[in-house]
This record gives C-alpha cells, sequence and structure tokens, in this order.
C-alpha cells in the first residue's frame, strides 16, 4: 500500500489521500513524558521491551477541520 499525501484544505499540513474521514488540527500543547512519570504496571504492560523509554511526547490539538472526500 503506498500513501499519497495530499495538501490539506483548512491548512497546509497534508492529509492522506483515500475515501475516509479526513482530520486536521493543530497542535495546541505538547508536553514530554518522563520513564519517571509512568505508573510502574502501565511500564510494564505496554513500554516493558521498549525501557529505558525513548523521547516520549504527549500532544493535545485542536480540530480546525473535517472532512469525507467525495469517491
Amino acid at each position: 500500500m503506498q500513501l499519497v499525501a495530499l495538501p490539506g484544505k483548512a491548512q497546509s499540513t497534508p492529509v492522506i489521500q483515500g475515501d475516509f474521514l479526513q482530520i486536521e488540527c493543530v497542535s495546541r500543547w505538547s508536553s514530554e513524558v518522563s520513564e519517571q512519570d509512568l505508573p510502574d504496571d502501565i511500564k510494564q504492560r505496554f513500554y516493558a521491551s521498549e525501557l529505558p523509554l525513548e523521547r516520549h511526547v504527549l500532544y493535545f490539538g485542536e480540530i480546525v477541520s473535517t472532512y469525507q472526500p467525495k469517491s
């Protein structure tokens, strides 16, 4: 499967060509998550094979546009 990037409608960030819902967002806030911030059970369940944890960032965004491309 080859992905094709197209320009977004609301901003210059690209969307992926396809017949599925397109969601365009802007980043409003981000914060790095350190290994010490995660509870032990979460680290073992989801990150056991990746410890020590590499750079991990939590993002919050605002949806600025949604649309379904015409087939």
